[in-house]
């Protein structure tokens, strides 16, 4: 035991067999009891003595805080009493000190020795002795009420104290003897047995979770379309035949590899002669575009240099080994250019629908979500999203972004987790084959594992697993007539089915359990807890 003082604080409705079972379980050599008021335990003299023998027993240091009344009669009883805990606690000296017992001289006069007188002196050392005797409180009477002797009819009402002092006897009487009666109470904590788990599969009422979500969005054209322009200019053609040379729309004249074509057909003049006898070429101009559309036709003046056509060459030269030129742009030739744009490909619209129907899926499940009491059954395949797309969307140009509308309509059933942990409960205690014989299930105890949910033709089926504890059936009635008359090693195996059991018995002296039913008390408190197995359906 700690070598402190331990306080123990008493209640206003506190027994003395409480009080004597709190001070066994004390764990201190010295134990201070504090009564705020006048409680049953500390306003007996009687059971304050009992109190002091139980401490003697058990060799601790008892101290007692108390109003005057209650330190007067604990230092009746020899224990010592205090007005306050700080005076208690650290030992000092009690506030009342036991009064000193006051002895009277008894004498004894034996039946067999009557007839012959005793000597002085046997009287006085062997027939007289020293015996302790309480002061008792003085009492004080009532005032009795002259009688009135010409009214011999009315005793009641000269004495109407008679009756009420007949009834306080009796009480008084009925108090003494429940005051000094054995009693025992018998504490039960009762010890839980696992049940289950359980599966069932359960049909609860089922509801409706339905709507249309709405949903827009854009997506960006990454498709590119080119537009080829073909570079333009003019060309100049010398005619060095002395015969008119025609150039019909189409002919073929080049800068290296880059080839032209006249736009329109011209016939070029003849030659003159000049008096030194040489020729001077007849010249006519025509339009020219660029054969391959692009940059490439774009080349600078006098680039273009050859006749592609070997007869249009002949006849402008007019003398086969003649090395004249025939063809020349004067100026250099432009426009040739390859136009970019964007496009609507098919790779675009087929990123956009599965973005619109992954973004109408997760605004349901957001939606779903804030159904936080309701056990919602999985889509059907007709779920859905429908996503409407333009005509003439696929290989539109020149837009960089484009949009598209969908819509999800849901309809799914679904069921309140609190109807199926209600129904799971009620479907455990109504089960038979679960409680063990003679327990009962604590429905606080009562755990639900919700599984599997799913439809059950127009309805929905719930999976769940449960699990609880179950404790023995306490009937008071039946533990009072097993454990009459037992000793308290024999009540805890007696009672050993139940759980833990604690014996109190009262006064300390008495061993056995006493056989009167109304002094005996069962006190049942939580079950010792046990750990239950898992399942899942």
């Amino acid at each position: 035991m700690a070598a402190e003082s331990q306080i123990l604080y008493l209640e206003l409705d506190d027994e003395i067999t409480s009080v004597i079972r709190r001070l066994r379980q004390a764990d201190a050599s010295r134990v201070v009891l504090v009564a705020a008021g006048r409680t049953k335990a500390t306003s007996s003299a009687l059971a304050l003595r009992l109190l002091a023998g139980v401490a003697a027993d058990e060799g601790r240091d008892l101290a007692l805080v108390a109003d005057p009344l209650g330190r007067a009669l604990a230092a009746e009883a020899g224990i010592a009493a205090f007005a306050s805990v700080a005076e208690a606690s650290v030992g000092g000296v009690p506030a009342v000190q036991a009064p000193p017992a006051h002895r009277a001289a008894i004498h004894v006069v034996r039946s067999a020795e009557a007839a012959a007188p005793a000597p002085a002196s046997s009287i006085a050392t062997d027939e007289t002795r020293a015996v302790t005797v309480m002061r008792r409180a003085a009492v004080v009477r009532p005032t009795t009420v002259p009688r009135d002797r010409t009214r011999a009819g009315s005793r009641a009402a000269r004495r109407p104290w008679v009756p009420l002092a007949l009834l306080a006897a009796l009480l008084l009487a009925g108090g003494a003897a429940a005051a000094v009666l054995p009693a025992a109470t018998i504490h039960i904590t009762p010890r839980a047995k696992a049940v289950g788990p359980a599966h069932y599969d359960l049909t609860p009422p089922v509801q409706h979770v339905k709507g249309t979500i709405p949903l827009t969005m854009s997506g960006k054209a990454t498709g590119e379309h080119t537009e080829l322009v073909a570079a333009t200019g003019s060309v100049t053609f010398s005619n060095w035949n002395t015969v008119p040379v025609e150039v019909p729309k189409g002919s073929q004249v080049a800068a290296g590899e880059i080839v032209f074509v006249t736009a329109q057909r011209i016939v070029v003049p003849s030659g003159q002669l000049t008096p030194s006898g040489t020729i001077q070429a007849g010249q006519g101009s025509v339009g020219v575009a660029g054969v391959n559309a692009g940059t490439t036709g774009n080349v600078p003046a006098k680039a273009i240099d050859t006749v592609v056509d070997r007869r249009l060459r002949g006849s402008l030269r007019g003398f086969p080994n003649a090395k004249l030129r025939l063809v020349v742009n004067p100026q250099a030739t432009t426009g040739g250019a390859a136009n970019h744009q964007p496009e609507v490909a098919q790779a675009d619209v087929d990123a956009l629908v599965k973005q619109v129907g992954d973004g109408l899926r997760a605004q349901l499940a957001t939606e779903l979500a804030t159904h936080s009491d309701l056990l919602i059954v999985t889509p059907s395949p007709a779920e859905a999203p429908t996503i409407t797309i333009p005509d003439g969307l696929l290989g539109t140009l020149g837009k960089q972004s484009f949009g598209l509308t969908g819509a999800l309509v849901y309809d799914r059933l679904a069921v309140r987790s609190a109807d199926v942990e209600s129904a799971a409960r009620d479907r455990l205690l109504a089960d038979p084959a679960q409680a063990p014989s003679g327990t009962t299930i604590l429905r606080d105890t009562i755990e639900v594992a919700i599984g599997k949910v799913g439809t059950a033709g127009d309805g929905v089926s719930v999976a769940v697993t449960v699990s609880a504890e179950a404790v023995p059936t306490v009937d008071e009635a039946a533990i009072r007539r097993r454990v009459a008359d037992r000793t308290p090693s024999e009540v805890r195996a007696a009672l050993d089915d139940l759980g833990a059991v604690d014996v109190a018995l009262w006064p300390v002296w008495v061993g056995r359990v006493p056989g009167m039913d109304w002094r005996v008390s069962i006190e049942v408190t939580g079950a010792q807890r046990v750990a239950r197995p898992s399942g899942s359906p």
